[in-house]
């Protein structure tokens, strides 16, 4: 049998109280040589779950009992052998299921011996646990109510995180945004009580060089559309729309704790988008990091105009690669659907790595033109650019608009609209965030790494 490890990270019955107790979703597997959707799924609050290409030979078993036993101290070496058997996990075939505190970890590392997994198999489940908490923290992130996660409180929480992870952080304020020329999140902030923040986050890796990679995610933490106002329906899951914010953050903890050798920064600006008495007014024109001048022709198309000042940020850095996330525009939704992220590039490489990323990664990409005919639907008799184009390729004119603000340098638009949210359960994962990228994001930085290392 083909020697793999599949991780599924579960709030454990025996955890008191569990850290995620609504959490059900998949870590791809650890061998590349396999399809990421060969897996079998225990369920450690009921019962096994199977899906496509599952163990040959697997069958459902209760595992309820698991955790009742583990809590007790009844589950000796006989006992977890001959339920781990009946479920189809032997050394040479494993699936080993996580828990998401320190406690259920190390019942895991207790299962694995009594099961005769091999030290080796330690790496590849220390990878899954640190790739699998840190989806949780996206999911976690993007499931909290806009009250408990203004742009101060976000900011604050990634900070402190990061800092205990071992990465370098800066916050910078509204006052350091407006010294720094940040006039698209100054301007998008302004109808809002709350002031808005850009987190800057780094791993410098095995050498302080430029950047091997650099990530930028949309954080609007509550997206009402400003003036534009959306109606109620079209703002229910408007909670989410930090979700990149949140990705990034999560795959930047996951790389550090793995100890990447890749040199990594994150840029994560923060803010709501609010109709405010100080809020932009269409036609207003605003004033970019990069110096370029925008005119605002619809306040909800907000979230490109706060990823200009973060990308022209990141690209005065020069790093090798850049590529951004963003729950951007419903016209990809309307594109792709639910499951797919379009992929926007203006690096044939670069996009490769991305495609190859997600597909080990079990994530789902389409790339998209980017052609510079597209161009001419933002153009503006009074600013360099509109902040919105024509009626048609939405998805296209915003990837158009944020190439604007990358200097030329290698990168990716990923627009993540539809699969960062499910709006019902599935047998991989409940209603809600699906921190959707995090895999494919650390799958990025290890090939990023790979070629690092080949080229000193």
């Amino acid at each position: 049998m083909t020697r793999f490890v599949a991780v599924a990270v579960y709030a454990l019955v025996a955890a008191d109280p569990p850290t995620y107790p609504n959490a059900r979703f998949l870590v791809e597997p650890a061998d590349p040589g396999l399809k990421a959707g060969a897996f079998h799924l225990l369920d450690v609050r009921g019962t096994a779950v199977h899906e496509k290409g599952h163990v040959p030979g697997s069958a459902p078993v209760e595992v309820a009992a698991w955790s009742k036993a583990l809590s007790a101290g009844k589950a000796d070496a006989a006992f977890w052998k001959r339920e781990l058997a009946a479920a189809g996990v032997t050394p040479e075939c494993p699936v080993v299921v996580v828990g998401d505190d320190a406690r259920d970890t190390c019942r895991v590392w207790w299962m694995l011996k009594l099961a005769g997994v091999s030290d080796a198999m330690r790496p590849l489940v220390h990878r899954s646990v640190a790739i699998g908490e840190s989806v949780n923290l996206a999911r976690e992130l993007a499931n909290l109510a806009p009250r408990d996660k203004t742009p101060r409180i976000l900011a604050e929480r990634i900070a402190g995180a990061a800092r205990s992870a071992g990465l370098s952080v800066e916050v910078w304020d509204r006052d350091r945004l407006k010294a720094e020329r940040c006039g698209g999140l100054i301007g998008v902030a302004a109808g809002s009580d709350e002031p808005p923040f850009l987190v800057r986050l780094r791993w410098n890796g095995e050498v302080g060089h430029s950047p091997d990679l650099a990530i930028v995610g949309k954080g609007v933490t509550i997206d009402s559309g400003g003036l534009s106002l959306k109606p109620s329906a079209s703002m229910e899951d408007m909670k989410c729309d930090m979700t990149g914010a949140a990705v990034a953050f999560a795959a930047m903890m996951a790389v550090a704790r793995l100890g990447s050798p890749a040199a990594v920064t994150a840029f994560l600006p923060l803010t709501e988008n609010m109709p405010g008495p100080k809020a932009m007014k269409l036609g207003d024109v605003l004033t970019h990091r990069n110096g370029k001048t925008v005119e605002i022709l619809n306040t909800d198309a907000e979230g490109r105009l706060i990823l200009a000042d973060a990308l022209a940020l990141a690209a005065e850095e020069a790093p090798l690669r850049l590529v951004d996330l963003a729950t951007l525009t419903g016209a990809c939704m309307v594109a792709l659907g639910t499951k797919v992220a379009g992929l926007f590039a203006n690096d044939d490489h670069l996009a490769a790595e991305i495609q190859a990323a997600s597909v080990a990664a079990g994530e789902r990409t389409w790339r998209l033109p980017l052609d510079d005919d597209y161009l001419e639907g933002l153009k503006s008799q009074v600013a360099d650019l509109k902040n919105i184009g024509g009626k048609w390729g939405g998805a296209i004119t915003a990837a158009k608009f944020l190439q604007e603000f990358v200097d030329g340098r290698p990168w990716a638009h990923l627009d993540i609209a539809g699969p960062s949210w499910a709006d019902s359960d599935s047998p991989t994962q409940d209603a809600g965030g699906t921190g959707c990228f995090v895999r494919t994001l650390v799958r990025l930085v290890e090939s990023v790494a790979n070629e690092a290392g080949r080229r000193r």
